[in-house]
């Protein structure tokens, strides 16, 4: 399969803009600006793994076999932590002082951790991707669970600006709503064309 890559380069320049505009700024270090540049080097970290994943993908009799499991693991990786990323920027722009308690700790770090873990062992179990013996990519049974994972934290963000709405300006409101369709649209966009890659893009 060719891929058409160029959105992710878009996406690594517009990421980097973003990203001088950010220091370029004095802002308070908070935990919502922490999270927000951690947001941002997911999305740059994200787009160049992928970059690197496709062209072994594309090219897989020119790298060993496990450096080409190695290259998608890392990219599934970090792209499975973008929606916490973004759950968490909504979490912090909230001003309430949120109680922890180990349920809501647990229910917070489970669906990511279930998601990483079918991730890294992917290379053995074959359930999210796997190379067959021709070293053609193909996903696995569990593929799906990868926008599972990062539809829960979209939702849950939705679902806190909705809830704590008070506390937030409709500026971010706005955002939150617009900023979640958009990556769903995206998904859905790359669930039919598997080729255009624009993920990236529309998270930076």
């Amino acid at each position: 399969m060719h891929y058409i890559v160029e959105y992710e380069f878009a996406a690594i320049f517009l990421s980097l803009a973003v990203v001088f505009s950010f220091f370029r700024r004095k802002t308070v270090t908070t935990r919502l600006t922490n999270g927000f540049l951690f947001l941002i080097v997911t999305v740059i970290l994200s787009s160049a793994v992928d970059l690197c994943a496709i062209y072994i993908n594309e090219h897989p009799f020119q790298f060993p076999v496990w450096f080409a499991y190695l290259a998608n693991a890392i990219y599934y990786f970090i792209f499975t932590f973008f929606s916490q990323a973004f759950y968490g920027c909504v979490k912090y722009s909230i001003s309430s002082n949120f109680v922890r308690s180990n349920f809501k700790i647990l229910r917070y770090y489970t669906p990511i951790t279930i998601g990483e873990l079918l991730i890294v062992s992917s290379p053995w179990t074959h359930w999210i991707f796997y190379f067959d013996q021709y070293r053609v990519f193909h996903k696995g049974f569990a593929y799906p669970a990868i926008y599972i994972v990062a539809g829960i934290y979209f939702f849950s963000a939705i679902y806190k600006i909705i809830v704590y709405r008070k506390e937030v300006t409709v500026a971010q409101r706005i955002t939150v709503y617009f900023y979640s369709v958009a990556c769903v649209a995206a998904v859905t966009i790359q669930a039919f064309r598997p080729s255009l890659i624009v993920m990236g893009f529309v998270a930076s």
